[in-house]
């Protein structure tokens, strides 16, 4: 045996020698399981916050659609309701009125 051969052979040993003597194998095992474990647990529910942000930005989606909607519902019926005082008043014989009732507020 040549002296390199006996510092590799003396590295492992004292490698082994860390975990055996100063680190139980039993720790470091254990330690390792857990930490695997925490990392699947982190995996998946990572997958269903994934999953559940999807659905809400589906949602979100559509309550933005809705929302749209109602406002060009909502401004086609104040226009309507402008026109249509704007008539009463023109039967009424009134001046004519540059904003509504509603806009002075």
């Amino acid at each position: 045996m040549t002296d390199r051969d006996s510092r590799a052979e003396s590295g492992a040993t004292r490698i082994t020698r860390v975990i055996d003597f100063r680190l139980p194998l039993a720790w470091v095992l254990s330690s390792l399981g857990g930490l695997a474990m925490l990392i699947a647990v982190m995996y998946f529910q990572g997958n269903r916050v994934q999953e559940e942000v999807r659905e809400l930005k589906i949602e979100v989606k559509t309550w933005n659609n809705q929302a749209s909607t109602i406002t060009a519902e909502q401004a086609l019926l104040r226009f309507r309701m402008e026109t249509a005082e704007s008539d009463i008043r023109a039967l009424k014989g009134l001046p004519p009125s540059t904003t509504s009732d509603r806009n002075r507020r």
